[in-house]
């Protein structure tokens, strides 16, 4: 993975997927001109495991750009470049007695989607406030207990799609099934040319990428479930933009 300035023939601006024999090489594009985020697999040479965590050369970067853009790159400068293993963990339960768990501590996975800082800033905000709440002295004894609890009833699920998410997009990505290979090909390219040029398409896989549409139905701190709540936002729902006057 690494963010590098390329010299090459492509247009700025876009995400671009390339299918070379071994992994996807997708770089996508970041605000300074001409640098991209890049990553891709690769696969563990016979000296062992501690290569895989040592940073690459210039010269190593550019052979793995050279095996992989089927046009002429030439890595201008790398701003970082690493080597990392894919980890998929996670914790049964985000609270123990007086210790919680947010973030990575809480849920490790691949970084496909970048939903990987996201999850762990909503894990700290669904428990600062609680927290703040019990420390003030607003709710104490049992309901203390169960604000606190909630934390983990609110998020585990949260993080658990997270990993399930990340699983199939990397498998998407870099899997060698036929099925991956398959849709690397033939369908991810058809689909990239018709369904994701629909604006209306493109809206509705950016709300879960952005995250917006998490919500707590089974939250133990809903007095309701908001099944007879129509199209009203229902306890445990992302609150809707609005215009609110105060008098």
């Amino acid at each position: 993975m690494a963010d590098a300035e390329l010299d090459w023939e492509m247009p700025h601006g876009d995400l671009y997927v390339f299918r070379p024999a071994r992994a996807s090489w997708p770089p996508s594009r970041c605000p300074a001109p001409a640098r991209y985020r890049i990553f891709g697999k690769v696969d563990t040479g016979p000296e062992g495991p501690a290569p895989e965590y040592s940073e690459p050369t210039h010269e190593q970067f550019q052979q793995m750009m050279d095996e992989r853009c089927p046009v002429p790159t030439r890595v201008v400068r790398e701003y970082w470049v690493s080597r990392y293993r894919l980890h998929r963990r996670t914790v049964p339960d985000y609270r123990a007695g007086r210790i919680f768990v947010v973030g990575d501590a809480a849920h490790v996975h691949s970084p496909a989607g970048a939903q990987g800082m996201n999850t762990g800033i909503q894990d700290a905000y669904n428990l600062a406030w609680k927290l703040a709440m019990v420390q003030r002295g607003n709710v104490t004894g049992a309901n203390a207990d169960t604000l606190l609890d909630s934390y983990s009833g609110d998020r585990h699920p949260v993080g658990e799609r997270l990993l399930k998410a990340t699983d199939r997009m990397f498998g998407v990505i870099s899997g060698r099934s036929v099925a991956a290979r398959l849709m690397r090909r033939y369908l991810g390219p058809t689909l990239a040319k018709t369904v994701l040029t629909r604006h209306s398409f493109r809206q509705w896989l950016a709300a879960p990428l952005a995250q917006l549409r998490i919500t707590y139905p089974g939250s133990v701190l809903n007095s309701e479930d908001g099944s007879d709540w129509g199209d009203m936002p229902a306890p445990g729902d992302r609150a809707r933009e609005a215009a609110v006057t105060i008098d």
